[in-house]
């Protein structure tokens, strides 16, 4: 593996799976050379728009869901506070 990924600026074929090149995420493992004047052809190429949906999906839990929204609420407290203290100051 290691050595493949040494030599693959040198090489004029290189085999790897799709999501490798459609997946922004795997694509940063690889020299950049190695996309730059190519030939790209898919095998299993009827699998290509599922890998793009899941390249450019998020799945985020109820638990993560409902942790960041008693976090925007608590960021809305210190907000109104630090406002109200502003206009009590003011006025």
């Amino acid at each position: 593996y290691f050595v493949s990924r040494k030599r693959q600026g040198d090489a004029e074929i290189v085999f790897m799976p799709y999501n490798y090149v459609i997946d922004p995420n795997m694509r940063r493992m690889f020299d950049a050379n190695v996309f730059s004047n190519c030939i790209v052809i898919f095998d299993e190429a009827h699998n290509v728009p599922r890998v793009c949906m899941d390249a450019a999906s998020v799945e985020i839990s109820t638990t993560l869901l409902a942790a960041a929204h008693t976090d925007v609420k608590k960021v809305i407290e210190i907000a109104q506070s630090s406002i109200d203290k502003d206009l009590s100051e003011v006025g």
